[in-house]
């Protein structure tokens, strides 16, 4: 019997799962996405159930998309999801799925580069720095992926990700972790049987395990009764008990396999149908091949002269393979070729592939493919793949940028057949294809394969490969590789003559160097790229001069480091050139944060931030607003921080930018600092620790000087010491250096330990800083934390000896202290009163007192009532002890409620020791308010900075009797709160009762 039509076997078992994927589709409709995994042999059922699942989904209102993954090297980056995004174009309107692309579009022409010939007027991509470029991809892909399944609850099945590009498997990975809170569903299925331990197909079911919207099935064989109920549904007959006892032992219940066999068996004759039923053959004897590819083998032998040969170029093609493509390559005509598909169709060899720019096939399975592959030679398996990729050339003339992997693949397949220079030629567009897909696991190893074809060669193709090598390297984050790459290349272009290309690879280079603080490299680049590019204005040239100034601003020389900056920013005015010109603006903020002056950083942000915006440079805006935010704070401006968070926050999370992500949250602590919210404080430190641990950024010190800042102010000193102990020993010499070490002092000042203390204050880090110099940020935040903390060792001279610079401070517009955030009018409020300047000290706490409450800034509305009235106390003029004791009790009330204990305690102890002096008494009961005893006592309490709860257990009551009685005293004398009820006691000489 010989290639008859046979029926398509129904779907049969598999319960267990389908009830596993209809619960994960239900959920995906409702709006609880997820992620299935069916794993199996090959021939199982995996496609089978997913296609099943996929029509009950479809009939459940879901829209359902499938996207494949190909055993071919060099495959398209991504190719599943560009699939799975092009079946959707060609599904919906046009405007529904430019709505579904949305912002994102100018990404997805990475994936998809034809979108260009739809809208020609699409953005380009962002250009951002490797590290960044898939993570902002893969954001945007989730996006559009979310947009897609808001019109229609989405199942997305993406087929044998054993074959999956690394690429593909990193960006499966980023949507399971998102998928939950989506209409989305993701199929994927695999082999398990090519499972290898160590592969980027194990890592990524190891991580999709750890998801918790992750589910896992492996199909099991068929058992004999589920075995006989297919083989009925294929012959549509029943097939004789003693058959299926065969075909099962022999299939080992594999569903690909056991239909395969039954076909077998009918086309040599072991079946044979009479009169309507099937009958086994006793007196044949019975040959069954030993595995599934002999058994293909003998079918594809039954097939008419010709077919074969025509099946054998499409198994070189790959997967699928288009009508056109086979016309230009086979020998024969249009009606012949039809002729030999659709017999192999009816063989259940091929199928018709989905609708779509071009009529093709598929093979109804990769089993079927590769049995045809191996049964070729060599020489003539390397001859086809030479015959395709000239057909390729032919046909896709006019998109050779968008097929250059496909045909860089047929080139690397024919091997010695093909030329080298036109193998290289392709496999470097086609690694350039990876690059800007962000895929660069395959960017490398296309240019790896160029570069191994021509070993010894020399020239401008080896070093443009060498060049973009670099380049993937850089995106795997393996620099010291990427920079050997890059020097070669260098190397080769500066023999070549070539300077320009000098210039450009280091101003692209210098950036990156910079962003990962390899700054002995960073010089060197920037030295050569500066040599390369020479006086004339360039694009390149003002990249050199912004980095070069970033550079050595921050390694300590200001002179040098504007100069840079100032140039850089005249050569953009001279290109005319927006963007570059936000840029070197930019440049210019970030320098002059660093040397803590706030009023020059934030002169031209605005105009850098407006000219990057404009010209769609969001890498650069997100770079530069994170300093705006930082000089802000310096220039008391907390509401603007928070207000331009709120713009910094979204973007660099979309961008993937996590320097500006951790400024954006750098910007809440330091607001939650002057909303005395100290739980705030301490939970955004450790989310600032935690973010800059999880991606390596390098300012974990500064996590550690906030967490000691937490704990300081919450009254545990010991465990403020322990976190500037810990940012101290993390601490590099830098900039910003120093704030632990001054944070240290500070606690061991008011715990009183003077030896310690003036220990660490003798640090390098502290020394005192030449006037009328600039002076890094690390330089005056110590200097002025190192000013509090002399004023309260009582070292008045040293103390007294930085009240110019305090002042000089804040003439360059810093209003807060580096860290911690406190107003510089108290520090300077110290220093004058240091040197017993009273007059100049008291204006400086008064001021200080204003911009507490315009602010408004809680900490200091506490502190300096407490630092205002030390002051008082050391005066000793008339009405000044009066003054300090109102203000001590005003303090204690405020520390009282931020929960600030150990200030709490050392305001109190203040308040004893001024009362213990204090001999001017006046009539403890008010004349014009009958208050009872019991009121008195709790009112004097409360002066005391009692809370309420403390007034309850030392008079013996309830909280809520002593709620009651505050709330009756602040009836009968008139006031509102207890601020005011307790300048009220002490005007008219109430004292706490004796316990």
């Amino acid at each position: 019997m010989k290639n008859r039509a046979w029926e398509r076997a129904s779907f049969v078992g598999r319960e267990p799962e389908r009830g596993l994927l209809r619960w994960l589709a239900d959920g995906a409709v409702a709006g609880r996405g997820g992620l299935a995994m069916i794993a199996g042999e090959p021939g199982i059922g995996k496609t089978r159930l997913a296609v099943e699942v996929a029509s009950e989904a479809v009939s459940r209102g879901m829209r359902v998309l499938i996207g494949h993954c190909e055993e071919r090297q060099g495959s398209p980056p991504y190719l599943p999801f560009a699939e799975i995004l092009e079946t959707a174009q060609r599904r919906l309107a046009v405007a529904d799925f430019r709505m579904v692309l949305g912002d994102a579009a100018g990404e997805m022409v990475r994936l998809l580069p034809g979108l260009r010939r739809s809208w020609p007027s699409l953005p380009a991509p962002l250009a951002l720095p490797p590290e960044q470029e898939r993570l902002f991809l893969f954001n945007s892909v989730t996006e559009v992926l979310e947009r897609l399944a808001g019109l229609a609850p989405l199942m997305v099945v993406v087929e044998d990700i054993q074959w999956a590009d690394e690429a593909t498997l990193l960006l499966l990975e980023h949507l399971a972790r998102r998928v939950a809170q989506m209409p989305l569903l993701i199929l994927a299925t695999y082999r398990d049987t090519e499972l290898d331990l160590g592969s980027a197909l194990a890592r990524t079911l190891e991580e999709l395990r750890r998801t918790g919207s992750s589910y896992s099935s492996v199909l099991r064989p068929l058992d004999i009764a589920e075995t006989a109920a297919m083989l009925l549904s294929v012959s549509g007959q029943e097939v004789p008990a003693s058959a299926v006892v065969l075909i099962h032992g022999a299939g080992n219940g594999n569903p690909f396999f056991t239909e395969e066999l039954f076909r077998h068996m009918a086309e040599e004759g072991l079946l044979v149908e009479r009169a309507g039923s099937w009958h086994f053959v006793p007196a044949v004897a019975v040959s069954v091949p030993p595995g599934v590819q002999l058994v293909i083998e003998r079918r594809l032998c039954r097939l008419t002269a010709g077919v074969r040969d025509v099946l054998t170029v499409a198994a070189a093609i790959g997967p699928v393979f288009s009508f056109a493509l086979m016309r230009e390559l086979a020998d024969m005509g249009d009606d012949a070729l039809l002729g030999a598909l659709e017999e192999a169709a009816r063989a259940h060899l091929v199928l018709s592939a989905a609708a779509g720019p071009e009529a093709g096939f598929s093979f109804a399975h990769e089993l079927t493919r590769q049995t045809l592959l191996e049964g070729l030679s060599s020489p003539r398996r390397q001859a086809i793949h030479l015959r395709v990729a000239d057909a390729m050339e032919r046909l896709y003339a006019g998109q050779l940028a968008e097929r250059a992997p496909d045909i860089a693949n047929q080139l690397l397949l024919a091997g010695s057949a093909a030329e080298a220079d036109r193998s290289v030629r392709y496999l470097i567009w086609a690694g350039d294809n990876a690059l800007a897909a962000a895929a660069f696991e395959d960017a490398l190893a296309h240019f790896d394969n160029a570069l191994a074809l021509r070993p010894a060669d020399t020239g401008r193709q080896r070093a443009d490969a060498r060049f973009r090598r670099g380049l993937a390297l850089r995106g795997l984050g393996n620099w010291d590789a990427a920079l050997a790459s890059f020097s070669e290349s260098l190397d080769e272009y500066t023999r070549l003559g070539d300077l320009k290309a000098v210039g450009h690879l280091c101003a692209e280079l210098a950036l990156q160097l910079l962003y990962a603080r390899r700054f002995g490299e960073c010089q060197a680049i920037l030295t050569r790229g500066l040599a390369a590019a020479g006086d004339a204005v360039s694009a390149d040239r003002v990249q050199l001069l912004c980095v070069s100034g970033r550079l050595a601003s921050f390694a300590g020389d200001f002179e040098r480091g504007e100069e840079l900056i100032q140039l850089a920013i005249s050569a953009a005015e001279q290109l005319g050139d927006s963007r570059l010109l936000g840029v070197a603006l930019f440049a210019s903020t970030m320098h002059h944060w660093a040397w803590a002056q706030p009023a020059r950083a934030l002169a031209s942000a605005d105009r850098a931030a407006g000219l990057t915006g404009a010209a769609g440079a969001l890498w650069d805006l997100a770079d530069g607003l994170p300093f705006v935010q930082l000089a802000q704070v310096l220039a008391g401006r907390p509401g603007d921080v928070v207000r331009l968070g709120e713009v910094v926050e979204p973007l660099a999370r979309r961008l993937g930018h996590y320097g500006a992500l951790m400024v954006a949250g750098r910007g809440r602590l330091l607001a939650a600092i002057t909303a005395g919210d100290l739980a705030a404080v301490e939970a955004w430190a450790a989310k600032d620790l935690q973010l800059c641990e999880e991606v390596g950024l390098p300012w974990s010190p500064d996590s550690y000087a906030w967490l000691g800042l937490a704990a300081f102010w919450r009254g545990d000193w010991p465990a403020a010491l322990d976190a500037f102990s810990e940012g101290m020993r993390r601490e590099r010499p830098g900039m910003v250096a120093g704030a632990c070490r001054a944070g240290a002092a500070l606690v061991l000042a008011y715990l009183g330990e003077q030896t310690r203390c003036r220990a660490m204050l003798s640090d390098p880090l502290l020394e005192l800083p030449t006037p009328g110099r600039p002076h890094s940020l690390g330089q005056w935040t110590g200097l002025l934390m190192a000013t509090e903390a002399l004023a309260l060792l009582g070292a008045r001279d040293q103390a007294a000896a930085r009240y110019d610079l305090v002042v000089e401070a804040m003439q360059a517009g810093n209003v807060l202290r580096g860290y911690d955030n406190r107003l510089l009018q108290a520090v300077a409020g110290l220093a004058a009163a240091a040197a017993e300047r009273w007059d100049t000290a008291e204006d400086h706490f008064r001021r200080g007192l204003d911009l507490a409450e315009t602010l408004p800034h809680r900490l200091d509305q506490a502190d300096i009532r407490q630092l205002y009235a030390r002051m008082l106390s050391d005066r000793g003029g008339v009405g000044d002890r009066v003054t300090a004791v109102r203000l001590l009790a005003e303090a204690a009330a405020l520390y009282d409620q931020i929960g600030m204990p150990g200030h709490l305690h050392l305001a109190r102890r203040m308040l004893a020791d001024l009362r213990h002096d204090h001999t001017t008494r006046v009539e403890r009961t008010p004349p014009a308010h009958q208050l009872t005893r019991r009121e008195v006592q709790v009112l004097s309490l409360l002066a005391d900075g009692r809370t309420s709860r403390e007034v309850a257990e030392q008079l013996s009551l309830s909280v809520t009797t002593v709620q009651r009685h505050v709330a009756n005293i602040y009836a009968k004398i008139g006031v509102r709160n207890r601020a005011e009820a307790t300048s009220y006691a002490l005007r008219h000489g109430l004292e706490p009762p004796s316990t």
